[in-house]
């Protein structure tokens, strides 16, 4: 099995495979859950050192939120904006809001998404609201992203530490 992923990973990146036991070129080398890293605490990631040397990136892992409006399963009026409020702000954040509504048909469904600054709140545009009638489900996501670039000898390694909390919610468009 080492022999095929071998063959694979060295005509695809064009590295010898013995390199990638020192950094994982493309996507993910590992993924962090809620148990190793509580939200709103702080990170640091070192590199293993290899062709980049030692690299330290940090950042901070997003703070746990309630949504306080709309009400779950509340009604509101499709005609008029819709004012989306969240419990503690975290200014270092951006909220993604997705508002998704279930189609007549089956299969079908209509979803708005927009992102803002973490504020506390956000007013979705009358016009954009009419958009989305019905049962919906609202989702905020809070989102930290750090980027760094590191350049070497004519090699470039991106690194990007990013987490996110979500949280849901239904009600309805009417």
């Amino acid at each position: 099995a080492r022999e095929l992923v071998a063959e694979g990973m060295e005509s695809f990146y064009r590295i010898p495979f013995d390199a990638f036991e020192k950094y994982t070129p493309a996507g993910y080398s590992r993924t962090i859950d809620d148990g190793e890293v509580p939200l709103g605490a702080s990170i640091e990631v070192t590199t293993g050192g290899g062709e980049f040397g030692k690299h330290t990136f940090s950042g901070e892992m997003p703070e746990d939120f309630e949504i306080t409006r709309p009400q779950s399963e509340a009604s509101e009026d499709s005609g008029k904006e819709l004012g989306i409020s969240w419990s503690e702000p975290q200014a270092s954040a951006t909220i993604l809001i997705t508002l998704t509504v279930s189609g007549a048909s089956e299969g079908t469904r209509a979803t708005l998404t927009c992102q803002v600054a973490d504020d506390g709140s956000a007013m979705i545009p009358a016009d954009a609201v009419r958009q989305v009638a019905g049962e919906v489900s609202l989702e905020l996501r809070r989102i930290i992203g750090r980027y760094r670039k590191v350049d070497a000898d004519g090699e470039t390694l991106h690194a990007y530490l990013y987490g996110y909390r979500g949280r849901l919610r239904t009600f309805t468009l009417e």
